[in-house]
């Protein structure tokens, strides 16, 4: 009995996609693109976080900034959390609190990290594992602005 030929390309996608599955399965987090252009690349990635020096264990959401030019850059946005049931700064008027912005220098990567106090401005928290909160649904950077300096 003589088997079919299976094309290369058909085996190679098939193995990649091994690959990539096996990486979500073993959770490694997957990025999101959020925003991609000439300037700026801006994902999204979930992770996990227990903090067992307080007793929390989240999800969180960790934005990751790229700098696409040879030029420093000046990022800025307003951030809309929609949860559940409320959606919070979707107004018109923006609330200057949850204003956000960033330098980049040329070409740089920055990866916010939700251990640090200092990346709080770019990490969004979904959901506490252990206490019953409203899940953050989504998030916007609205009226996102870049900017040569």
């Amino acid at each position: 009995m003589q088997l079919n030929k299976v094309p290369l390309k058909f085996l190679i996608i098939a193995v990649l996609s091994v690959i990539v599955n096996f990486r979500a399965l073993a959770g490694n987090p997957v990025p999101e693109i959020l925003i991609d252009n000439e300037t700026i690349r801006i994902s999204s990635t979930l992770v996990n976080f227990p903090d067992t020096v307080n007793g929390f264990d989240g999800d969180y959401y960790q934005l990751k900034f790229e700098n696409k030019t040879a030029n420093t850059i000046y990022v800025t946005w307003d951030l809309e959390l929609k949860y559940e049931n409320m959606c919070v700064n979707c107004e018109e008027t923006k609330k200057p609190e949850y204003y956000r912005s960033i330098t980049l220098t040329p070409n740089q990567v920055f990866e916010s990290d939700c251990k640090k106090v200092t990346d709080r401005n770019y990490v969004m928290l979904k959901k506490f594992n252990n206490i019953e909160t409203q899940a953050l649904v989504n998030f916007y950077l609205r009226n996102l602005k870049t900017s040569k300096i």
